[in-house]
């Protein structure tokens, strides 16, 4: 089942997400604070994370770095509105790290997720039933 985290400070724009997901047979939980998202990261597993990403890179990095001690493969995109050229390529050398420019397009991100979900699915060990 495809599922996602939503960790996103303004509620309407969690909720309009949460909800558009929902439609599209995604299970969804959402955290206001990040510190929510993790304590939530911890109890239960996602396919994906959809973060608003902090001002300051150094904040960002650590973000990840607390991510990958929890879930080490699992995917995060970040929603960011205006972004710097170093926050970019940054970014960009993380692995299973993405950047989404706000705003953006909720079509355009549902194909980002239905991607990465499909991606881990093909990547996973293949168990065979006896």
């Amino acid at each position: 089942m495809k599922s996602a985290l939503i960790i996103h400070p303004d509620f309407y724009d969690r909720c309009d997400l949460e909800d558009f997901l929902n439609k599209r047979s995604y299970r969804v939980a959402t955290a206001k604070s990040i510190r929510k998202g993790l304590f939530k990261l911890r109890g239960q597993v996602f396919r994906c994370l959809i973060v608003k990403a902090p001002d300051q890179l150094e904040y960002c990095l650590a973000l990840i770095h607390e991510i990958r001690k929890l879930r080490p493969q699992v995917p995060i995109i970040f929603l960011k509105r205006e972004v710097t050229e170093q926050f970019a390529e940054t970014l960009s050398q993380q692995p299973e790290v993405y950047l989404v420019l706000e705003p953006f397009s909720k079509i355009d991100l549902l194909r980002r997720l239905d991607g990465l979900c499909e991606q881990e699915v093909s990547s996973a060990p293949s168990v065979n039933a006896r």
